[in-house]
Order: structure tokens, then sequence, then C-alpha cells
């Protein structure tokens, strides 16, 4: 229980700053997944109050338990310190929170008591799985917490949930409770690299692509003894400071040379790594204990070793015989004794295999195999097929007296006159080297297929005259033939589809006649440039909006029924540029002129007439 929740609070620490780094026992272990819970909002309100948040100490030894800053209403909750009796006693004011300084601290040495268990045992995987509490746990727990199962964590959507985003979980949000489910590759997935801690010293371990890596860190590093090399038998490793320290097995081999015991009468036997020396028959103290299993070895006791011979001439099969190889001979094991005879035909060297009276071919003898054979004699020739043929056009090969020589053809010329006509029109004689070539004629031809394409589609190529031409297709235009003008400015003559066609440009004229009225009254249509131009038409209007705006803010510009623009002044009475627009005749008011609206504020004690009487 306490390694995974140290696994599973580093992994969940980017999401949850309050929750524990390490924990060294098994209450704060406990304490730790609950504080985990409140943090995320999972437990109900009746258990805040009974465990403390856990923080990891700078000194790294331990966890002490004390309120995280802030009051009870950020949803934290405080351990009840040892001893304090305020837990468990039923006190009046047992739901209340103490304020930080009233709780007792507690620190490692008298909470950590299980610390030296907790890392006897350790870790053997990367990562624990959540692990199932027996029901005596639950009880105890039950028991001393007074609380009862709080359930799945409550949720609207998956990422309200504890697990939510960790990489080796499935959350889901399901009927309103968290569900979590661990990955197919559980056992090696990893959120952060401290869940793949093998416990092994001789590993780097790091997370990647949320699988756990554990790399050796050197062929000669290990945590125990078999970790070391065991690819020799005779070689037995321990581990000492996490190192292989090798030592020779007493007794081990792995060869029979490495088993001599100096004893002629022993064989010398590595048998299952293990020395044997099982005697012999190279002892004696009689010619009798010298027998050998060999038909053709006789043995013999000289000076208490049996001394072994082979008998001449003496054979078990004819591959025992010498000369069973031979060529020329039948060699071969009767009773014991080998039997050599000749063989008729055959032949040891040249000079005993007979002339086939060819001249152009050598008897010759095969010391392989004994056999007489006949070799071609090089140059040699019986009739004129046997010479290769001229290389020489003015030649023709012929054997003369077995030999084979050059001897003129006729075929050669002394000038181009002399060089018959082959009947091609686009081929010409030559006597090159008193040879007759014929060389074709440039630019010649006999039908069209030999007249190269000018890749422009509106020509074809034809042979003329034994030359070739190239004639126009009517009608036909490329980039190479482009369509004719046809004078007006206000036409195109595109080439489409090897095709010329005459298109209107938009918006193009060449009168003023030629370009559509817009409707509007107050413009006139003119043909500029071949454009077609809307001018307005000065002092001409449609709305006021057509007009220019007085700078007169007391002058509006309206547009008359004429269609003219006129200016008249403002309706407004107050409209004002200046104080003096402002005058009301009246002397016991103030007259000002402000954002071109008049103010007439009356003087105090001002009055005008007899009427007015003074106090």
């Amino acid at each position: 229980m306490n390694s995974w929740i140290n696994s599973r609070a580093q992994a969940l620490a980017p999401y949850n700053p309050l929750v524990p780094i390490r924990l060294p026992s098994t209450a704060l272990a406990f304490s730790a997944l609950i504080a985990l819970l409140l943090s995320y909002g999972c437990v109900d309100s009746d258990i805040r109050g009974r465990i403390g948040s856990i923080y990891e100490d700078d000194d790294g030894e331990g966890a002490d338990i004390e309120a995280p800053p802030g009051d009870a209403s950020d949803g934290l909750i405080q351990a009840q310190p040892s001893g304090d009796t305020d837990g468990e006693s039923g006190n009046e004011n047992d739901g209340d929170q103490d304020a930080p300084g009233d709780s007792e601290e507690v620190g490692p040495e008298t909470l950590d008591t299980d610390t030296e268990s907790d890392s006897d045992t350790g870790d053997a995987d990367a990562k624990e799985h959540i692990p199932d509490t027996s029901d005596a746990d639950d009880a105890a727990d039950s028991e001393d917490t007074g609380d009862t199962d709080i359930g799945p964590p409550p949720c609207e959507v998956a990422a309200d949930c504890p697990l939510a985003g960790h990489a080796c979980y499935i959350t889901e949000c399901s009927a309103g409770f968290c569900t979590s489910v661990e990955v197919p590759n559980f056992e090696s997935c990893c959120q952060v690299p401290q869940e793949c801690d093998d416990q092994r010293a001789c590993t780097i371990d790091s997370c990647s692509d949320n699988v756990c890596q554990h790399v050796p860190f050197s062929p000669e590093c290990c945590d125990f003894a078999e970790d070391c090399p065991t690819d020799n038998p005779c070689i037995i490793h321990s581990c000492e400071a996490f190192t292989c320290v090798p030592a020779a097995v007493v007794g081990c081999c792995q060869s029979d040379s490495a088993c001599d015991d100096n004893d002629p009468c022993t064989d010398d036997v590595c048998a299952d790594n293990a020395c044997q020396h099982p005697p012999n028959t190279l002892c004696c103290e009689s010619h009798e204990d010298c027998q050998s299993s060999e038909s053709c070895v006789t043995g013999q006791c000289q000076g208490g070793l049996c001394a072994f011979s082979t008998t001449v001439n003496c054979c078990v099969d004819d591959l025992d015989c010498e000369g069973a190889d031979a060529a020329c001979t039948d060699t071969f094991c009767d009773q014991g004794q080998c039997n050599v005879l000749p063989l008729a035909g055959c032949c040891s060297s040249p000079e005993e295999c007979g002339d086939d009276d060819n001249p152009c071919t050598t008897p010759a003898c095969n010391l392989g195999d004994g056999t007489c054979t006949l070799v071609d004699t090089p140059g040699c020739c019986n009739i004129d097929s046997d010479c290769p043929a001229s290389e020489d056009l003015c030649t023709d090969a012929a054997c003369v007296d077995n030999a084979c020589i050059a001897l003129p053809n006729g075929a050669c010329c002394a000038n181009a006159a002399e060089c018959a006509d082959d009947g091609n029109p686009c081929t010409e004689a030559q006597c090159v080297a008193q040879i007759c070539l014929q060389f074709p004629i440039e630019s010649c031809c006999t039908n069209a297929l030999e007249c190269p394409d000018d890749s422009d589609p509106c020509t074809t190529p034809i042979c003329l005259n034994n030359g070739c031409a190239l004639t126009q297709i009517d009608g036909c235009c490329s980039a190479e033939s482009p369509c004719a003008d046809d004078g007006n400015p206000c036409t195109s003559s595109p080439c489409v589809d090897n095709q010329c066609s005459v298109e209107l440009e938009p918006g193009c004229c060449t009168s003023a006649e030629e370009c559509v009225d817009d409707g509007d009254s107050c413009t006139a249509s003119v043909c500029q440039a071949n454009q077609c131009i809307h001018q307005p038409l000065n002092g001409c209007c449609n709305d006021a909006t057509d007009c220019p705006s007085s700078t007169d803010p007391c002058v509006v510009t309206t547009c008359s029924a004429t269609q003219q623009c006129q200016s008249a002044p403002s309706l407004d009475p107050l409209c004002c540029n200046v104080n003096g627009d402002c005058d009301d005749a009246n002397p016991c008011t103030l007259d000002l002129c402000s954002d071109n609206s008049c103010l007439n504020t009356a003087v105090d004690g001002c009055c005008v007439g007899a009427s007015a009487s003074t106090i």
C-alpha cells in the first residue's frame, strides 16, 4: 500500500500540489490517500478534520503531519496528533479543527516506526498495483476512524476524476462516479520516471513514451550473483560491491587436455566438466594384454607398455590398399591381402596413345583417368570452313596446306564510280580505303514517315521530291501560329483547342453609344481609352448625401427637387458659432455659445423695469 501510494502520489503531483511525495508508514500512507481524495472533492464533509495533509520534509527523511496554509473552508483537513483526546474521546469539540499552532508536531522519530520494515520489503516491480484491502483491514480502518466506505469519487465528466489524464489508467465518469481501469500494459506503464524504479542499482530507469525502460549500467555491474556471466561453467561469480568477482571451480574442465594425469595407463577424459581417468589398454604384463581390435594391427608388450605395428600388405577393405586410386590399376582387398592388377587400354603417357592420322590433332593422355584424347592444333585447318572469317572486306579466308590464309575477293574499289548503286535515292556510294560504302544523304526522304515532326500542331510533315517539307493546316492556331488580329480593340482572338475564336472584351467600347446607361440621372456615360466611364454631373444630386457637407454646423446642405445641392440655415434656433449668435436681448442673462449651442443663463440679482423691487 505504502509503495503504491508513493508512486501514485508522485505521478499525480503535476495535477495536485497537495499530493505527498513519500510516506514513511502505513498510517501516513492511508492519510495521504484520504488527503488525495479530499483534494479532488471525493470525500464527504463529515470525514474532514480527521486526517492531515502530508508534505515531504526538506531533509527527505520523513514527513510531518500538519495543516497546510489556509482555514477549514479550504477543504483541507488537519491531523490529530498522538495523545490528543479530541479525535476519539467524544469531546463536544470533536468536529472542530485546531489551529495549526495548537496541534502537536509529529516528526519522523514518532511516526516513521515502520520505515525499516518498508525498506526491507521494497517494491520488486517498477510500480505496484492497487492492493486489495482485506476485510480485517477495512474493519480496523473503520474502527480507528469511525468512517464508513466513502465509495468511488463523484464526477460530472471524466476530467473531474483523480486519475483523469493519467497514461496508465482508462478513466470514465459513469452514472456520476469515477471508474479507473488499468491499461493492458499496466506493469510496464508509467507517467513519471519515479514509477519505473526496479530497485536495481545496475539499471538506469527511465520513462519513455509512458513505458518503463531499464537499461543496464554496464556489463560488469551486478545486484546479485545471478546477474554475472554464466557462459564458462568452470568459473563461478559472486557479486561484491555491485561488481562481478570470478573464481575458478576446483576440478572443473572443458577439454580432455586439461585432465592429463601423466599416467600412460589411463585415458584422460573430460565429461560433464569433470575429469575422469578410466584404465586403457596401453599398459601390459604379457603380449596377450596387447591384443588389438583391428585385424591388421598386432601388439607386443615391451617394458610394461604395449607397442602396436601394422602388418605389411594387410587390408580390411579396398581403401586400405596402397594405389587404390591409381588410374591404370585395379586394386582390391581379397582375404586380408591387397591385390593390384593393370587395366588394359589405360595410358600413363602420350606415347601410349595412338595417332589418328589427322594433321590438325595431337594425341594426349589424361593422367587423371588414364584415357587418351585428341587435342586440336591451333591455326591448323583441313578445309576453308575451318578458318575464321576474314575481317578484311577485300579478302576471304582460305585453307592452304593445312594453314589459313587471306585471298583477295574482288570486292574492293579504287573510286566511287566502281561502286554499284543500291537503288536507294537517299544513299550515296563512296569508296573508302578501297571499300564501297553507302552513306545516307542528309534531309533526304522516301516517305513522310522519315520526316521529323516539328511539334507544331498546325503543321504536317510531307516528303516532296525526296525532301522533307511542312504544310500549314487551314484554320489551325498555336503558340507558334497565333490567330490574326481583326483590328477591333474591343475583341480578342484567342486560340482554343488549336482553333481561332472572337471574344468581346468586357467593358470595352469604341464610342459613348456603346456604354450601358447606369440609371443614374446625375452621371453621364463617356468612352475613354476604350473603357465606359460614368462621370458625375457637377451640382447634381439624388439626395443630400450626394452634396458636400457644409463646414458651418449651423448651415444644412439639402438636395432640391430639381436635383440641385443648396444650403439653408439650420432649423435649430439655438445653433451658434460665436457668443454673439446667442444674444436674446435680455440684459439679465449671460449669453454663451458652447459646442455650437446657445446657453442663456440668468444673472443673479439683475432686474429689468419698474416692477422690480429692492428689499
